[in-house]
Parts: structure tokens; sequence; C-alpha cells
């Protein structure tokens, strides 16, 4: 189900929907996660799974709210909440430069329950990220991610810190969703390394619940970021400490500690389309950064405000030219950058905006808005993959705006 901003009524008949589905799972007794549960209460797990297989990164594993198809969600995560903020999707990289490709789509997606566990109670292996690659997804690419190993279909990554210390991670990836009670890796397949990162002057609330691709400089593979404990945990098949490109600035006058840590925004290669092949290759970088507006406690909605900020390096190519004219971003020495501004609810379907300056700016062409079912992802934002037209997943007001230009 998808509405666009248009009306407040709109957004409380959603919200309406999303109380009367609360209602039936709670009556349904949906705590239980794994698939015989699921049966045993009249959910078709076959179908769900069929869902997820047939909407490769798509709103409509996030904006479905019939009771029956909530067990797509609790597959993925373990809970009836999929906050498109939390999860991460696109396709991963093979190689960059002019003759750069992609490789498979896949998708990330943060267990709820494994985002709130404090480091002691990783002694025993949990499942933290369910992975699910689309392979192709009906393009000529390639099928499997070799670094991690990812074949198509789902899978579970698992974290495990024997020890408690920094230094003591371990992770495995496994079969099968990791909403649906998957058993644990054997102990000598947890090969994965794990670095765990912390920030200085953060608290534990600075770190975000969610799971993001990120890009090691070094070794030109994609890994895997994901909360753990109180930290942020690198999960790379590489050899050596992941090198990322540093984060944008943040908005002039702050300096927030959670806005250092890559789980609130967001940065790949953006997909560009190769006329040659007819398929998308990796083009300039490009980072969406959270804005310290969507944090505070209570953000002025309905008269607007900054929420994220676009950063596309140049690389010199055409297409870093059309990003700039597409988003209306300024460019500097290096790369260029805009803000965008959201309104909700808005007075027209497309309340949101890039900004140029003070003066300039220039209206999206659309906002979709997709109510949380239990809790939002509060202040995070991402890249919204869309093959060669890439869009932005901006928390807003209990819910999530995707916001199309």
């Amino acid at each position: 189900m998808r509405r666009r901003i248009a009306a407040v009524s709109g957004i409380r008949s959603l919200a309406a929907t999303a109380a009367r589905v609360l209602a039936v799972l709670g009556a349904a007794g949906c705590a239980s996660e794994d698939d015989s549960a699921a049966v045993e209460e009249g959910v078709d797990v076959a179908a769900a799974r069929v869902t997820i297989q047939e909407n490769p990164c798509d709103a409509a594993l996030t904006t479905r709210m019939d009771p029956a198809d909530t067990v797509v969600a609790r597959l993925l995560t373990g809970t009836v909440d999929l906050g498109n903020e939390a999860h991460d999707c696109q396709r991963l990289v093979l190689s960059t430069g002019a003759d750069g490709e992609f490789g498979p789509l896949v998708g990330l997606f943060a267990v709820a329950r494994t985002s709130g566990l404090a480091v002691p109670e990783f002694a025993s292996a949990q499942p933290a990220v369910s992975i699910y690659n689309w392979g192709a997804a009906a393009g000529g690419y390639l099928e499997r991610y070799e670094p991690l190993q990812l074949e198509g279909g789902a899978y579970c990554l698992w974290l495990h810190n024997p020890t408690g210390g920094a230094d003591g991670w371990r992770a495995g990836i496994g079969t099968g969703l990791c909403g649906a009670s998957p058993t644990p890796p054997n102990d000598e397949d947890f090969g994965l390394r794990v670095f765990e990162r912390t920030y200085p002057d953060a608290v534990s609330a600075d770190y975000p619940p969610t799971t993001r691709w990120e890009w090691d400089l070094e070794e030109g593979q994609q890994f895997v970021g994901v909360k753990c404990g109180d930290a942020w945990c690198a999960v790379t098949a590489g050899s050596g400490t992941p090198r990322t490109m540093p984060l944008p600035r943040q908005a002039r006058g702050y300096d927030l500690a959670r806005l250092r840590m890559p789980g609130w925004s967001d940065a790949q290669h953006l997909a560009v389309v190769d006329s040659a092949t007819g398929r998308v290759r990796p083009g300039p970088w490009g980072a969406l950064l959270s804005h310290p507006f969507l944090h505070e406690d209570e953000p002025t909605w309905t008269e607007g405000i900054l929420a994220a900020a676009i950063e596309v390096e140049d690389d010199g190519s055409r297409d870093y030219d059309s990003f700039v004219e597409r988003w209306y971003l300024q460019p500097g020495d290096d790369r260029a950058r805009g803000d965008v501004i959201l309104r909700f609810p808005g007075i027209s379907p497309n309340e949101a905006w890039w900004q140029q300056g003070p003066m300039r700016r220039r209206q999206a062409a659309g906002v979709e808005y997709t109510p949380a079912m239990i809790r939002p992802t509060a202040g995070a934002v991402r890249w919204r993959w869309r093959e060669g037209e890439p869009g932005l997943w901006i928390y807003c007001r209990a819910g999530s705006c995707s916001v199309i230009d």
C-alpha cells in the first residue's frame, strides 16, 4: 500500500490500518519468529517467500499492511516492522572506473532483536542481518558475489563474540533468513573478519539499529556494516581493516557524534546507464548524509526541515554533471553538494525540494509516505535503489518518505 503525501486524512487512514493490523497480529501471537508458528496461524510462508523473490529492493516489501503479508517482515527481520531506512539494498560493485561492473542485486535487513543486545549476549552466536540475493534480477549481471560467496537466495549473517572484547568478534553466513530461526553456521564457518568501531563522545543510543553495504577502498570489495552492542561493526571477507570514504561534513555549526557513523547515512557508487550494454555500471561516488534536524525530539515537519545533504564526488564524467543538474547541487573543488528540504504533510504531493545555496531550489517530482508498523528508524536516511535512477529514503514523522526526482 502506497500513499502520496496529500492530506492529513490520508495519513490518518494509513495509521488506522496499521493499528488494525497490529491488533490482528497481537491476537494471533506474532511474537514467534519461526516458519512453523507462522503456518500454524494460517500465514502462507511459501507465498511470503515468493513475494520477497518477486520484489527485489522494492517498496512493496516495506509498505504491506495486510496481516498475512507481515510474515514477509518477520522472515526478514523477526518483527512486523520493516523500516526502509534500517535496511539497505543495491547491486554489489565488482569493479570501478570506465570499465566498472555491477554484480548481483542484494538486500540487507537488520534483525530488530539483535540490534538491541549488549555485547555479553553475543557470547552465543546471534543472527544479525538477513541477506537476500536476487542475482541478476532480470539483467545481464553475475548472479554470485564471490567475496562473500553469495549465490542466489536467502542467507543469515551471524555475529559471535565469545570473549566480550573489541577484538573478539567473529561472523559467519548461513543459509536461510534470520527471522525463520535458522541454524547457526558451524564454528569453523565463522571465518569473516569483524572490526568494531566506536566513536568519541558517543553514547549507546547514538549507534543506529541499521545495516549498510559499505565499500572497502583497499580491497575493492563490499562489506557489511551493522550495529553490534554499543558499537558499529564492519564484517568483511577482506584481509585487512577496511578503509572507507569519509562522510560529508555536517550542517554548519554541528558536530554530532552519531552523524560520524555510517549507519545513519548512506554512500555508494551511483548507478548510471551504459548505453552500449543497456545495463547500469558504477558511476560517481554519492553520499546521502542525515542532517541533525532529523534527530531532534520534535522536528518541525509542518514547517519543513533540512532533512539530508547529497554530496557527489567529481570524477570528471558527464554522469557527475547530470547528477549535479538533476539534484540541483552546488559544485565545489572536487565534489558537489545540496540539501534536501522535506515538509510533512505537504500541501501538494511533492513537498520535497533540492536546494542550491540559500535562495535557489527546485521541487522534487514526488514523495510517498509509508507509516512504521511499530517504531520508525528515527533520523536515518539511505539511497533507494532504482536501476540508473537512484532515489532517497528519508525518515519522516513516524514513518518513511520516498523522494523521487
